[in-house]
């Protein structure tokens, strides 16, 4: 599947992996801050920021 990278990029795609199986590695928690913030839009005309998840089975948006 990934023959057409090198040795040395493979090295590194395992150990950011590593890493990121590691919950208390920075990296880990850097990566969390970073999916959390991901998840949020600040509106900027509004003020408001409001996070990017569906609402519960049956409720109204």
């Amino acid at each position: 599947m990934f023959a057409f990278l090198d040795r040395t990029t493979m090295t590194g795609i395992r150990a950011s992996i590593d890493k990121l199986r590691d919950p208390e590695h920075p990296f880990f928690q850097d990566t969390c801050v970073e999916i959390e913030e991901l998840g949020r839009v600040n509106t900027t005309m509004t003020g408001n920021t409001r996070l990017l998840t569906p609402p519960p089975h049956g409720a109204r948006q």
